[in-house]
């Protein structure tokens, strides 16, 4: 785990926030707020050229 996961995964203890944003289109992002880590699994998935990759899904909540 790398980068932007691995900064997702450790933002309890490295006391950061996780701001969420949705993309609508290719210029366009919605803000959804602050959320927490709950869980998140890393699965073999096939990329868009076939190759098998992990791939981290993240389960968060949202900070109320």
């Amino acid at each position: 785990m790398s980068k932007g996961n691995l900064a997702i995964k450790n933002a309890t203890r490295d006391g950061k926030k996780i701001h969420l944003f949705v993309k609508f289109s290719p210029s366009e992002y919605y803000y959804q707020g602050v959320f927490e880590l709950v869980d998140y699994i890393c699965e073999d998935e096939k990329d868009e050229n076939g190759k098998t990759r992990k791939e981290y899904k993240f389960r968060l909540r949202k900070v109320l």
